[in-house]
């Protein structure tokens, strides 16, 4: 193979690897998670408490805060920040432990799901009226 068409075939495999990639699809926010929530939250075999989550939405942004208490830690709770894209809310929970990555899935008045920093938590919510 002569230099040059080496040259050819590296510039070729550099040029597709740089090419820009397609952005990732988002799916427009499906629900409005706007309001309050209560329920409970549980660790598998450690402990439980009840919950309280106010919530914002501005197109997919959310913002609010979340309550707890119970056993183990009776964290207070804090702030939230995230989005929704379809039916899913994602968010980052800031509270005395940390940071928490949250998932949740709104089906109707309903909203089940996790958030993780020390532990994993399992929630269920449903919107007060």
């Amino acid at each position: 193979m002569t230099i040059g068409l080496r040259l050819l075939v590296i510039f070729a495999l550099v040029s597709f690897g740089c090419a820009p990639r397609p952005a990732a699809s988002v799916l427009p926010p499906a629900v409005d998670v706007t309001g309050r929530w209560t329920g409970s939250w549980t660790i598998p075999g450690r402990g439980s408490g009840d919950a309280w989550v106010t919530l914002q939405q501005s197109g997919a942004k959310v913002t609010g805060e979340i309550r707890i208490t119970g056993t183990p830690d009776n964290n207070p709770g804090g702030p939230v920040e995230g989005m929704v894209e379809g039916n899913a809310l994602t968010f980052i929970w800031t509270n005395r432990n940390g940071q928490a990555r949250g998932e949740f899935t709104v089906t109707g008045e309903e909203m089940t799901g996790s958030t993780e920093l020390i532990a994993r938590l399992q929630w269920k919510l449903t919107r007060t009226k």
